[in-house]
């Protein structure tokens, strides 16, 4: 009786061992090796995917700027008032020295500052220091009339000491609207939209 039994357990015993034999392994490894492949191939379609989805927010967030907000600053440009934005005469006439050659500033007595057409300056004060800030068609008139005068010391204290390639995109402006012989007005305008494309 008991040998009996140990034999039924051999024979169960070589069932086991052949259910794990080569053909059982090969297959394991066979399937393992083809998860993983599709395991790789699901990580490259996602770096794939995510590439291009990135290019594509680039390529809408140039778009957007070019038809909403490229726009609207030249719209602004054109629409604010001369000598509205912060320190703007000075930055003109900074632009103007840069297109003269004038890499830094000069000092002059206390002073320092640029050698430009002061009419560029002038021209830059669409309200003087206490006047009532209304636009009238009286007053842009009288800013269109002002004519080129002769180069001269110009005071730019409080932006004198800036980095010059600033106003690089300014002299641009600047040099196409004199020699395009535009108005001093016309020309502070011109380097408003200079800076505004570049």
């Amino acid at each position: 009786m008991w040998e009996g039994l140990g034999e039924e357990r051999a024979h169960f015993a070589k069932r086991e061992r052949s259910a794990e034999g080569p053909g059982w392994r090969e297959t394991a490894v066979h399937l393992q090796s083809e998860l993983m492949n599709v395991g790789d191939a699901l990580k490259e379609f996602q770096l794939e995917l995510r590439t291009r989805l990135r290019d594509r927010g680039t390529t809408i967030t140039v778009l957007l700027f070019t038809l909403i907000a490229l726009p609207t600053t030249l719209l602004f440009a054109r629409l604010v008032p001369l000598g509205e934005v912060p320190d703007e005469p000075t930055h003109v006439t900074r632009a103007c020295s840069l297109l003269r050659g004038e890499i830094v500033a000069q000092r002059w007595k206390r002073y320092a500052g640029v050698t430009c057409d002061p009419s560029l300056y002038n021209v830059d004060w669409t309200f003087q220091p206490g006047d009532r800030k209304k636009l009238t068609a009286e007053k842009v008139q009288a800013l269109k009339s002002v004519c080129w005068t002769h180069p001269g010391f110009v005071q730019i204290s409080n932006t004198a000491a800036y980095f010059p390639i600033l106003y690089v995109p300014g002299a641009v402006g600047i040099g196409i609207a004199r020699l395009l012989r535009s108005t001093p007005y016309d020309t502070v305008f011109m380097a408003r939209y200079a800076n505004a494309l570049f």
